[in-house]
């Protein structure tokens, strides 16, 4: 999405009414890889825009190759996988 979709998504969190919310990139989530997309190049994104994405997530706790501890739980969040058609985050 582009950074106004991600602010979006941000106040949406913070509008709902659970204590946590964590967030971790989907398969379609171009804006947090800054690699070249393998068919659509207008998709690219460079290393600063991938920092703007991430920016903009100020309502949750976003996960990549990482993990976070609410309360007695602990979570690992990674965006990868592995290379299927035209999708992000391989």
């Amino acid at each position: 999405g582009e950074i106004r979709q991600i602010t979006d998504i941000s106040n949406y969190f913070k509008s709902q009414t659970h204590p946590h919310v964590v967030c971790i990139a989907g398969n379609h989530e171009i804006s947090f890889q800054p690699e070249t997309h393998p068919i659509k190049r207008s998709f690219r994104k460079t290393p600063a825009q991938k920092e703007a994405a991430r920016r903009a997530l100020t309502n949750c706790t976003y996960l990549e190759d990482s993990s976070t501890k609410i309360g007695n739980h602990s979570i690992y969040g990674t965006p990868w996988q592995p290379w299927f058609w035209d999708y992000s985050n391989h």
